[in-house]
Protein backbone atom coordinates (compact mmCIF):
# COMPACT_ATOMS: atom_id res chain seq x y z
CA UNK A 1 0.00 0.00 0.00
CA UNK A 2 2.94 2.36 0.60
CA UNK A 3 3.64 2.27 -3.15
CA UNK A 4 0.11 3.30 -4.12
CA UNK A 5 -1.20 6.86 -4.51
CA UNK A 6 -2.88 8.43 -1.51
CA UNK A 7 -6.60 7.72 -0.91
CA UNK A 8 -8.86 10.04 -2.87
CA UNK A 9 -6.53 10.25 -5.86
CA UNK A 10 -9.02 8.74 -8.32
CA UNK A 11 -11.63 11.28 -7.20
CA UNK A 12 -9.11 14.06 -7.71
CA UNK A 13 -8.50 12.94 -11.28
CA UNK A 14 -12.20 12.62 -12.01
CA UNK A 15 -13.04 16.03 -10.58
CA UNK A 16 -10.18 18.08 -12.03
CA UNK A 17 -10.08 18.18 -15.83
CA UNK A 18 -6.65 19.85 -15.98
CA UNK A 19 -4.99 17.19 -13.82
CA UNK A 20 -6.86 14.39 -15.60
CA UNK A 21 -5.79 15.43 -19.11
CA UNK A 22 -2.27 16.40 -18.04
CA UNK A 23 -1.83 12.97 -16.47
CA UNK A 24 -3.10 11.30 -19.65
CA UNK A 25 -0.60 13.28 -21.70
CA UNK A 26 2.24 12.46 -19.30
CA UNK A 27 1.54 8.70 -19.26
CA UNK A 28 1.15 8.64 -23.06
CA UNK A 29 4.48 10.43 -23.40
CA UNK A 30 6.21 7.92 -21.08
CA UNK A 31 4.88 5.02 -23.17
CA UNK A 32 5.94 6.77 -26.39
CA UNK A 33 9.48 7.27 -25.09
CA UNK A 34 9.70 3.58 -24.20
CA UNK A 35 9.22 2.74 -27.87
CA UNK A 36 11.55 5.39 -29.29
CA UNK A 37 14.42 5.07 -26.79
CA UNK A 38 13.95 1.38 -25.99
CA UNK A 39 13.81 1.69 -22.23
CA UNK A 40 12.49 -1.34 -20.38
CA UNK A 41 8.89 -1.92 -19.42
CA UNK A 42 9.90 -1.94 -15.76
CA UNK A 43 11.08 1.64 -16.19
CA UNK A 44 7.77 2.68 -17.75
CA UNK A 45 5.72 1.25 -14.88
CA UNK A 46 8.08 2.71 -12.28
CA UNK A 47 7.78 6.14 -13.89
CA UNK A 48 3.97 5.98 -14.00
CA UNK A 49 3.95 4.90 -10.36
CA UNK A 50 6.18 7.82 -9.35
CA UNK A 51 3.97 10.23 -11.27
CA UNK A 52 0.72 9.11 -9.65
CA UNK A 53 2.16 8.99 -6.15
CA UNK A 54 3.66 12.46 -6.48
CA UNK A 55 0.47 14.04 -7.85
CA UNK A 56 -1.61 12.36 -5.13
CA UNK A 57 0.53 14.08 -2.51
CA UNK A 58 -0.60 17.43 -3.99
CA UNK A 59 3.07 18.35 -4.46
CA UNK A 60 2.42 19.92 -7.86
CA UNK A 61 0.41 22.61 -6.12
CA UNK A 62 3.70 24.07 -4.89
CA UNK A 63 4.87 24.40 -8.50
CA UNK A 64 1.50 25.50 -9.86
CA UNK A 65 -0.90 23.24 -11.73
CA UNK A 66 0.15 23.90 -15.33
CA UNK A 67 0.73 21.67 -18.35
CA UNK A 68 4.39 22.68 -18.28
CA UNK A 69 4.62 21.45 -14.68
CA UNK A 70 3.30 18.04 -15.69
CA UNK A 71 5.74 17.83 -18.61
CA UNK A 72 8.59 18.58 -16.23
CA UNK A 73 7.30 16.01 -13.77
CA UNK A 74 6.93 13.35 -16.49
CA UNK A 75 10.54 13.88 -17.60
CA UNK A 76 11.76 13.74 -14.00
CA UNK A 77 9.80 10.53 -13.29
CA UNK A 78 11.09 8.76 -16.38
CA UNK A 79 14.64 10.01 -15.88
CA UNK A 80 14.65 8.89 -12.24
CA UNK A 81 13.13 5.51 -13.11
CA UNK A 82 15.73 5.06 -15.86
CA UNK A 83 18.62 5.87 -13.54
CA UNK A 84 17.24 3.46 -10.98
CA UNK A 85 16.42 0.58 -13.32
CA UNK A 86 18.42 0.81 -16.57
CA UNK A 87 22.00 -0.35 -17.07
CA UNK A 88 22.44 2.42 -19.63
CA UNK A 89 19.78 5.06 -18.95
CA UNK A 90 19.01 7.52 -21.75
CA UNK A 91 20.63 10.93 -21.23
CA UNK A 92 18.41 13.76 -20.06
CA UNK A 93 18.78 15.76 -23.32
CA UNK A 94 17.51 12.76 -25.30
CA UNK A 95 14.43 12.49 -23.09
CA UNK A 96 13.64 16.17 -23.45
CA UNK A 97 13.82 15.97 -27.24
CA UNK A 98 11.04 13.38 -27.38
CA UNK A 99 7.92 15.25 -28.43
CA UNK A 100 7.38 17.65 -25.54
CA UNK A 101 6.76 20.53 -27.93
CA UNK A 102 8.71 23.18 -26.06
CA UNK A 103 12.38 23.99 -25.29
CA UNK A 104 14.25 21.78 -22.78
CA UNK A 105 13.93 22.67 -19.14
CA UNK A 106 16.87 24.40 -17.51
CA UNK A 107 19.17 22.34 -15.31
CA UNK A 108 18.24 24.29 -12.19
CA UNK A 109 14.51 23.83 -12.74
CA UNK A 110 14.93 20.15 -13.51
CA UNK A 111 17.17 19.64 -10.48
CA UNK A 112 14.54 21.21 -8.22
CA UNK A 113 11.82 18.95 -9.61
CA UNK A 114 13.97 15.84 -9.25
CA UNK A 115 14.74 16.77 -5.65
CA UNK A 116 11.05 17.42 -4.93
CA UNK A 117 10.18 14.07 -6.49
CA UNK A 118 12.68 12.15 -4.38
CA UNK A 119 11.55 13.85 -1.21
CA UNK A 120 7.88 13.33 -1.99
CA UNK A 121 8.44 9.63 -2.69
CA UNK A 122 10.60 9.37 0.44
CA UNK A 123 13.23 7.67 -1.74
CA UNK A 124 10.96 4.63 -2.10
CA UNK A 125 11.83 3.85 -5.71
CA UNK A 126 11.61 0.05 -5.82
CA UNK A 127 7.87 0.23 -6.38
CA UNK A 128 5.55 -2.74 -6.65
CA UNK A 129 3.64 -2.29 -9.90
CA UNK A 130 1.26 -4.37 -11.98
CA UNK A 131 4.21 -5.29 -14.18
CA UNK A 132 6.10 -6.54 -11.12
CA UNK A 133 3.43 -9.20 -10.67
CA UNK A 134 3.35 -10.08 -14.35
CA UNK A 135 7.07 -10.85 -14.16
CA UNK A 136 6.30 -13.53 -11.57
CA UNK A 137 4.55 -15.59 -14.27
CA UNK A 138 7.81 -17.08 -15.50
CA UNK A 139 6.11 -19.98 -17.30
CA UNK A 140 3.81 -17.69 -19.29
CA UNK A 141 4.53 -17.93 -23.01
CA UNK A 142 6.19 -14.89 -24.54
CA UNK A 143 3.22 -14.19 -26.81
CA UNK A 144 0.81 -14.20 -23.88
CA UNK A 145 3.12 -12.08 -21.74
CA UNK A 146 3.33 -9.54 -24.57
CA UNK A 147 -0.46 -9.40 -24.78
CA UNK A 148 -0.72 -9.00 -21.02
CA UNK A 149 1.87 -6.21 -21.08
CA UNK A 150 -0.07 -4.30 -23.73
CA UNK A 151 -3.24 -4.52 -21.66
CA UNK A 152 -1.37 -3.35 -18.56
CA UNK A 153 -0.11 -0.35 -20.52
CA UNK A 154 -3.73 0.48 -21.32
CA UNK A 155 -4.63 0.29 -17.64
CA UNK A 156 -1.97 2.93 -16.96
CA UNK A 157 -3.89 5.30 -19.21
CA UNK A 158 -7.22 4.64 -17.49
CA UNK A 159 -7.15 6.35 -14.08
CA UNK A 160 -9.87 4.20 -12.55
CA UNK A 161 -7.38 1.33 -12.32
CA UNK A 162 -5.13 3.40 -10.06
CA UNK A 163 -7.50 2.70 -7.17
CA UNK A 164 -6.97 -1.07 -7.32
CA UNK A 165 -4.00 -2.87 -5.87
CA UNK A 166 -1.38 -3.79 -8.51
CA UNK A 167 -1.65 -7.50 -7.67
CA UNK A 168 -5.37 -7.46 -8.37
CA UNK A 169 -5.05 -5.66 -11.71
CA UNK A 170 -2.26 -7.98 -12.84
CA UNK A 171 -4.19 -11.09 -11.85
CA UNK A 172 -7.29 -9.87 -13.68
CA UNK A 173 -5.31 -9.16 -16.85
CA UNK A 174 -3.68 -12.58 -16.85
CA UNK A 175 -7.07 -14.24 -16.37
CA UNK A 176 -8.41 -12.29 -19.35
CA UNK A 177 -5.77 -13.60 -21.76
CA UNK A 178 -5.74 -17.25 -20.70
CA UNK A 179 -8.19 -19.85 -21.89
CA UNK A 180 -9.56 -22.28 -19.26
CA UNK A 181 -6.89 -24.91 -19.89
CA UNK A 182 -4.05 -22.42 -19.69
CA UNK A 183 -5.43 -20.94 -16.49
CA UNK A 184 -5.00 -24.28 -14.76
CA UNK A 185 -1.49 -24.69 -16.14
CA UNK A 186 0.00 -21.24 -15.54
CA UNK A 187 -2.06 -19.42 -13.00
CA UNK A 188 -2.15 -21.44 -9.81
CA UNK A 189 1.05 -20.21 -8.16
CA UNK A 190 0.49 -16.64 -9.34
CA UNK A 191 -3.05 -16.59 -7.98
CA UNK A 192 -1.90 -17.99 -4.64
CA UNK A 193 0.06 -14.77 -4.05
CA UNK A 194 -3.12 -12.68 -4.00
CA UNK A 195 -4.87 -12.36 -0.62
CA UNK A 196 -8.37 -13.83 -0.63
CA UNK A 197 -9.90 -10.48 0.31
CA UNK A 198 -8.53 -8.98 -2.92
CA UNK A 199 -9.73 -11.88 -5.05
CA UNK A 200 -13.28 -10.93 -4.13
CA UNK A 201 -12.69 -7.57 -5.81
CA UNK A 202 -11.80 -9.07 -9.21
CA UNK A 203 -15.39 -8.74 -10.39
CA UNK A 204 -15.15 -4.98 -9.95
CA UNK A 205 -12.62 -4.53 -12.79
Amino acid sequence: MSYMPKPGYVNLLQSNALIYHARQKAISWIIQVQKSLSVSMETVFYAANYLDRFISLNKCQVWGWTCCTFDLLAVACLYLASKFNETHPPPLPALQMEGLGHPPFGSNMFGRMESSLLQGLEWKLLATTTYSYLQLTETLQDELKTRATQILLQTLLDPKFVGFRPSLVAESVVQCILNPQEKDQYFYHFSALIPQVEKAECRMI
